[in-house]
């Protein structure tokens, strides 16, 4: 069995013009709310073996404080462009190319993108993530290309 969890990043400095969206900044809040979540999970002992982030600027920031605060080792967080922007089939595709030692993986990247794909590895609705929050999926297969959308289900849901 596999466990996915899907985060969405803390929160971004607000939209302007001048700034490409791929650089924006976690805003103050957007990171002391990061940090809450990481200390609050590392608590609950879950272990994560490996993150995927987003390259654009507020989810790598997400995904270093992340590491910071939950005690996740630097070698285990990594950066995929197919996450920004990502549709599902990116997504799925970059689970099922996983490396099989990883049994619990996380992912940061961007809304619609991961509550679309919650919702189609679910096979119904569930309400936006918002930032900060992390969903944990229970995915009952042995090897990661094995995922399929529909047959997983959703264990908890930290909506921050």
């Amino acid at each position: 069995m596999k466990y996915l969890y899907i985060m969405r990043h803390g929160e971004a400095e607000a939209f302007n013009f001048t700034l490409d969206d791929f650089e924006r900044d976690l805003s103050e809040s957007g990171s002391k709310k990061v940090r809450k979540v990481a200390q609050r999970f590392a608590q609950k002992a879950e272990a994560i073996e490996l993150l995927v982030s987003s390259p654009a600027k507020r989810a790598y920031e997400t995904a270093k404080l992340w590491m910071l605060h939950s005690g996740l080792a630097a070698q285990a967080v990594q950066t995929d462009s197919k996450i920004y922007r990502a549709k599902s089939a990116d997504l799925l595709g970059l689970i099922h190319s996983i490396d099989e030692d990883v049994d619990s993986l996380m992912l940061i990247g961007h809304n619609p993108g991961i509550t679309d794909f919650v919702c189609d590895l679910v096979g119904e609705s569930i309400v936006s993530i918002p930032t900060s929050g992390i969903v944990r999926l229970f995915l009952p297969v042995a090897h990661w290309y094995e995922v399929e959308c529909k047959k997983n289900s959703i264990v908890n849901m930290e909506l921050t």
